[in-house]
Parts: C-alpha cells; structure tokens; sequence
C-alpha cells in the first residue's frame, strides 16, 4: 500500500531552483499507481530527500498519525475511491492536521479551485493546487512557496460574545480603537486613502468586530458605537494630513446606523470639529444592509452626498440587491469583495465576474477598489482590468496610527 523513496543524503539538491528546497520529506496520495511513480521520481529529481507513496486516504490519515507529522508536504488526489479527497480534507482538519498541503488532480478547473477555497475555509495550510499530469516545473513552484493559509485582516478573538453590558463598559473605558489599512493606486502603488477597521481588547482578550458590531446592532448601541468610531477615524485622518499626508479615509457605516435621520448632520458637525475635509471622507455601506429601510437610507444617503461625503458599496457582488442599490443609489464607488480578488488570477469564474464589475463600474463612472489583494498575479490582473485601487496584506496590514505613519514616513512623502 506504500512505497518510500529515500535519496542519499548527499542528493539535496535541484539543479534549476537556485538553492535548497524546504521539503525534504513527502507524502504523495494518489490511487493511480502510474502517477505515484511518475511523482515520485519527479520530487526526488528536484531533491526532496524521501518520498512516501500511498494509494488512499485511510492509509495516508494512518501514516500521518503514526509519523506525529514530520513531514514537510503532502500532495494528495482529489478523485479516489472509498475515502474521496474532499473527505480526506475534512478528515484532516477534525484531525487538526497542521502540515503544508498541496491539491492535486486533473478534474476541471473550477471543481479545483472549489476543493482549494474549501481547505483554507477549513484551516488547512494550503500551498497550492496542481493539474495533472505534473510538471516538473509546476512542482518545483509548489515545493518554494510559503505555506500560507488565506490572509484575513480580522484579528482572531476565541469566540468571545460580548454582553451589551461589555460594550457600553468598553466604550466608558475607552477600550475601542481604530487600525488603518493603505489604499494604493493599483498602476503606481501610491497611497491615497486608508481604510479605518474597528478593534476591541476587553479584558485583556481581542473580541472580533463581527461580534461587538453584531451585538451593538441587536442591542441599539451601534449608533453610539459608531459615533465614537467615526470621530476616531477623522481625528486619525486630521493627523494624518498634519503629519504631512493628506490622505482620504473609508469608514464603515452599519445599515442599522442608517435609520438615524440625523445622521448627516452629526457627520457634518464631527468634520467640522475635527478640520477634516468633507471631500476626503469616504462612507463604506454594506449592499446588503442599505435594503434593511430603503426609504430612510435614501433620505439619508442622499442627504450625506449632498453634504459633500463620497459613498461607497462595500463588498459588492455578496447580497442579491447589487444592481437595485446601484440604480437607486447615489455611489461614487464600487468595492469588489474579497471573495472574487483572493486567488482570481487562478479562478476563471472570479475573473469574469471582476471584468464585468470593473467595466461595469467604468461605464457608470465609479471608481472601483479591490480589497483582499494578497498575491503579485492576482495585483496584476486587476491592473490589466483596469481596476483603480487595491488594499491587501500584499500592500500591508491594517495597523494602528502611530505604526502606519511610520510606514508611510518610509515610503517617502505623497
């Protein structure tokens, strides 16, 4: 059921990558023998010291619990009989499975991509997929890369669920603030805005935004919430232009935010007390929430443009009233989620679906932002799309005032 190929510890080599490989032992899951054999000899002539061949997944779960997983990489098949690779990926997430993982198979390239989403949905470190049959050099990319999992930008927070106790706590204490993340030229990498992301230590204990956004919103704290988020946000932004950096900032509006019909003027009056242009700030809605109570949400987004605010629609494309909120809604921007951006330069269906948006976008002259740009080939497609801006891991992180403009201080001024 196995076969193991062991090089002499002399053969680390590989003649065409430049170096040393950080693999140097392998699993390799495949029911097809002939390709077991292929892909062994192709991994021991790029210089993986040992490689062991298996032809299913239960054997493969069984090696890797009796190795205690001292193995740098496996390589496993996605259509095999009995224990099929979508089940071998469940099995080794429950298992808590923390080795690198590549995907390889030779169904269509949609279904690939699909079984890739879902092992980084479940924690997997995945490296990437690979079509059969092999290449050496499609293998040898595979076996350089980092073992990365998909990049989020929400700090993690155990599970916490706070109480609305806690959150009105939080906000007498002081305990909310704001991290930045860049928003780049997608053509020159020029900084031009950031994105203002809320972020919550209670207790000691980072307490994730879904969560106390979640919990504000159910329990009517979210407009006082987000009154002290906001005048955080054009603070950072007024010292951000006193340093030198006149940059525009995005700030998320909750839909439920959206229902105060003096809205505009608390905006209005928190700009003019902070000296923050009007022209600079930038308003995120969620498509999916503006619907919550049209008629308010029109009266009051309608009231915030004329005021001068530019508006935006964040995570387009998620919800079902994409094309309605853009019909009846006075935008300036459209921002594409970053469910089709991760890994679109791999994905045909997430390609077109940019294509269509940013043209879309163009036509009815809105400026389009690509949030969640983590890899070189997914930044230049969006460029050959003509998209304008991006923000992503790949540019930086979100990250606190202070930090941020020691970033921008070594990137030389705007």
């Amino acid at each position: 059921a196995a076969s193991r190929l062991s090089v002499p510890a002399g053969a680390d080599f590989v003649a065409t990558s430049g170096g040393p490989l950080p693999c140097h032992r392998v699993i390799v899951v495949d029911d097809d023998p002939v390709v077991r054999r292929q892909m062994t000899l192709l991994l021991s002539s790029l210089g993986v010291r040992q490689v062991v061949a298996l032809e299913g997944a239960e054997i493969a779960l069984a090696e890797i619990a009796r190795g205690g997983g001292e193995h740098d990489l496996l390589i496993t098949d996605l259509n095999m009989p009995g224990t099929d690779g979508i089940e071998f990926l469940r099995r080794l997430a429950e298992n808590g499975y923390r080795g690198c993982l590549v995907l390889a198979s030779g169904v269509e390239d949609m279904i690939l991509q699909t079984a890739a989403d879902l092992a980084r949905a479940k924690g997997l470190s995945l490296r990437g997929t690979l079509k059969k049959p092999a290449t050496g050099d499609a293998l040898l990319q595979l076996l350089k890369a980092s073992c990365k999992k998909s990049m989020i930008q929400v700090p993690s927070s155990d599970g916490i669920k706070p109480s609305p106790a806690d959150i009105l706590e939080g906000i007498h204490r002081d305990e909310f603030d704001l991290h930045f993340q860049p928003k780049v030229d997608a053509a020159t990498l020029r900084v031009v805005g950031v994105e203002a992301l809320a972020r919550w230590r209670h207790n000691g204990k980072l307490v994730s935004p879904d969560a106390f956004i979640s919990t504000a919103e159910q329990h009517n704290l979210i407009g006082e919430l987000s009154q002290l988020l906001l005048t955080k946000a054009l603070l950072g932004g007024a010292h951000l232009s006193k340093a030198g950096f006149p940059l525009f900032i995005a700030v998320n509006l909750s839909a439920n935010w959206l229902t105060d019909i003096q809205l505009p003027e608390f905006v209005f009056a928190t700009l003019q007390a902070t000296g923050f242009p009007a022209d600079r700030l930038i308003l995120e809605i969620t498509e999916t929430g503006v619907m919550a109570d049209i008629t308010t949400a029109l009266d009051v987004l309608t009231r915030l443009r004329l005021k001068g605010f530019k508006l935006s629609i964040d995570d387009f494309g998620v919800g079902y009233s994409s094309m309605e909120q853009l019909q009846r809604l006075p935008f300036n921007e459209l921002k594409l989620d970053r469910s089709f951006v991760h890994g679109a330069s791999e994905k045909p269906v997430s390609r077109a679906i940019l294509a269509s948006s940013i043209e879309m976008a163009r036509k009815l002259n809105l400026s389009t932002v690509a949030e969640g740009v983590e890899k070189q080939a997914d930044l230049d497609l969006l460029r050959g799309l003509g998209c304008d801006l991006v923000q992503g891991w790949l540019v930086a992180k979100a990250m606190p005032l202070e930090e941020l403009l020691e970033w921008l201080q070594t990137r030389g001024s705007l």
